[in-house]
């Protein structure tokens, strides 16, 4: 599931929404990949990958969040009874609005991947595992 907030409030079937989920069922690596690269804090805040999908109105009960966008990204993964974040401790305080459109989130850096190609391992590794990646740090 990829969050989009269409400009002008218009979605891709031309009704006036302030926001649209974008959904792709079963989706290959190149279609995940895309929607990473495309994240831009605003129009396109995050995207969801599902192992198992939620039931209405509830939490993931087995899923990974990549929010952000423009060189910075949060990750979170949910497990059964367990949130996982990504963790960078060499990083700093400083906080960052990850999220700029609708209700928004404010990160700090510590909590907060400027990796690219580390986001990409770590989504790739749970499309494919359903699992955290292993040599990344992860905070309850």
């Amino acid at each position: 599931d990829a969050m989009h907030y269409p400009p002008g409030g218009v979605d891709r079937d031309g009704r006036h929404s302030s926001w649209e989920v974008l959904m792709i069922a079963d989706p290959e690596c190149p279609a995940i990949e895309e929607a990473i690269r495309r994240l831009d804090r605003d129009e396109y805040p995050d995207v969801w990958l599902h192992v198992e999908p939620p039931a209405d109105d509830e939490e993931p009960r087995h899923g990974l969040n990549v929010m952000g966008g423009r060189g910075e990204f949060a990750i979170t993964i949910c497990l059964p009874a367990l949130n996982l974040y990504y963790a960078d401790h060499a990083r700093g305080d400083a906080v960052v609005r990850i999220w700029e459109s609708d209700q928004g989130s404010l990160q700090p850096e510590r909590s907060l991947c400027n990796d690219l190609a580390r986001v990409l391992a770590i989504v790739g590794h749970f499309a494919e595992t359903g699992d955290p990646h292993p040599a990344c740090q992860w905070e309850e």
